[in-house]
């Protein structure tokens, strides 16, 4: 498909660009948006369907031969993207992706011989939180990521902004129920760790590695459920002296992934 050049700002065919902060038409469309060169880059690499892009003018042409023949671009008129996307936008380059997520995280543990680490995310609002988590599982080697109903949209611009497209790597699976999947981790043989903050809990640093687990993480304030920490198979916590009581959610996950998956 040729470049479509774009005179009219509000054309519908860019709908899904427009006014990106609080529209809601490429997450009613199964779409996610991807910003800059890197993110872009990246989303063409890899196994996600590119639905369309948008750039600046003086982009266009390099980004030809880029995408699949019938994929459109859009060109819009160099210094105009803040005018479409509502925010001060200095990139030039944006991309919509196809969503394409399952909710069965079966398939990566049907080897029980081969060892796994999961990454789950129960309650995780923030969505540079997520983002930060998903980029620190791709980072240390986890398999996927399973994230739940109530956690931010693992899709929004600003999770994959922070995650810096590792979603196009890591397999990132979106389940019905946390308090079910977390049953069903167990019952097939994957350990589940709930991450808590908890003197009775066992001290992160004594905790020996597990050849098939699931790190399981909770809300940014109130961390895990009493009901998804029963569940799982045991609790650890990072000991933390000298009078802190927490750590950020995506700090910790980073601790424990390296903890379970480099130590030694």
């Amino acid at each position: 498909m040729p470049l479509q050049s774009i005179t009219d700002l509000k054309d519908p065919r860019i709908a899904p660009y427009a006014n990106l902060r609080h529209s809601r038409v490429a997450h009613e469309r199964e779409l996610f948006v991807c910003e800059g060169r890197l993110l872009v880059d990246r989303l063409i690499a890899s196994r996600f369907t590119v639905d369309s892009l948008m750039l600046e003018a003086r982009y266009a042409e390099e980004y030809v031969d880029a995408v699949a023949p019938e994929t459109p671009i859009f060109a819009i008129p160099d210094g105009t993207f803040e005018q479409v996307v509502g925010f001060n936008f200095h990139r030039g380059i944006l991309a919509c992706g196809r969503r394409s997520t399952s909710r069965d995280w079966k398939a990566l543990a049907t080897d029980d011989h081969n060892p796994i680490c999961l990454v789950v995310c129960v309650n995780v609002c923030d969505p540079e939180n997520l983002g930060s988590i998903m980029r620190n599982a791709a980072a240390f080697g986890a398999n996927a990521v399973i994230v739940g109903p109530h956690c931010a949209d693992a899709f929004s611009r600003r999770t994959l902004r922070t995650a810096m497209g590792t979603h196009f790597q890591l397999p990132v699976f979106e389940p019905t129920s946390m308090l079910e999947t977390l049953k069903e981790l167990g019952a097939d043989g994957i350990e589940t760790v709930a991450t808590v903050v908890s003197q009775d809990a066992e001290p992160l640093p004594s905790a020996t590695p597990l050849p098939r687990m699931a790190l399981v993480f909770g809300n940014e304030g109130h961390g895990l459920q009493p009901e998804c920490i029963d569940v799982c198979c045991r609790q650890v916590t990072i000991p933390m002296p000298g009078g802190t009581d927490s750590l950020n959610v995506a700090t910790a996950s980073a601790i424990f992934l390296y903890h379970y998956l480099h130590r030694g």
